[in-house]
């Protein structure tokens, strides 16, 4: 974002290009790259990025029925774009602040403070919230059902783990997300019935899933609060 405000055209292209490899969802920032090339009179550079390049990522993400790619809360997915709008914002005030017009500099010198008590407003409705409650200092019971469920798995097994579980088992473990594509058998897997989300699959295939656990030769072996633990 630095070089495209300082106008070094292909630095910036070859550096927004790579997080492309790792996220998908940056098709949305490729795109806003390409559309101010354009507007800088950059136009061939500008549209590669923002047709050639950004397009199948953009289709990748507003396309599939998951909303976890194109949901404006509750998910992680747009913190990348967080650097960007900072920087912007710094420039964009920059830019303000030298105008000769006396109202866009006052403007530019005040959106940088607006900008900081608009996101301290806000910030107890967001997830940062949670850090002014006594209760996020506590350890849930759910949370501890579940470490007891999966203190019953032995190190090495091979796991299929409801999403948000897995986490807490790919240290010691050889895990899968339940349920999984893959043909590979495993001998336990471990849902969470109380925590239940759209990932990978819709939960509908999940408990479709689950159902053909015992035609598959699993047998259920533990339960804690919702948390099932079964063995093949």
């Amino acid at each position: 974002m630095v070089a495209l405000v300082e106008k070094r055209w292909f630095a910036a292209a070859a550096r927004v290009l790579p997080p492309l490899l790792v996220k998908e969802d940056m098709g949305l920032t490729v795109a806003a790259y390409g559309l101010d090339m354009i507007v800088q009179r950059r136009h061939r550079l500008g549209t590669a990025l923002s047709r050639r390049v950004s397009g199948p990522s953009l289709a990748v993400r507003l396309l599939p029925p998951n909303s976890l790619y194109w949901a404006t809360h509750g998910t992680h997915y747009n913190a990348v774009l967080m650097p960007v709008i900072f920087v912007a914002l710094i420039a964009a005030a920059s830019d303000m602040i030298s105008s000769p017009r006396v109202p866009v500099r006052l403007y530019g010198t005040a959106a940088p403070w607006a900008s900081l008590l608009i996101a301290v407003v806000l910030l107890p409705s967001f997830a940062f919230g949670a850090l002014l409650q006594p209760s996020f200092y506590r350890t849930p019971a759910h949370v501890i059902a579940a470490k007891r469920v999966l203190a019953l798995i032995p190190d090495g097994a091979s796991v299929a783990s409801s999403s948000g579980l897995a986490p807490h088992l790919v240290d010691r473990a050889d895990v899968v997300v339940f349920p999984s594509a893959s043909t590979r058998p495993v001998r336990w897997v471990v849902v969470d019935m109380k925590q239940r989300a759209n990932v990978p699959r819709s939960i509908a295939v999940q408990d479709a899933a689950l159902g053909r656990l015992a035609t598959l030769g699993y047998a259920r072996v533990a339960e804690d609060d919702g948390v099932m633990l079964f063995r093949r």
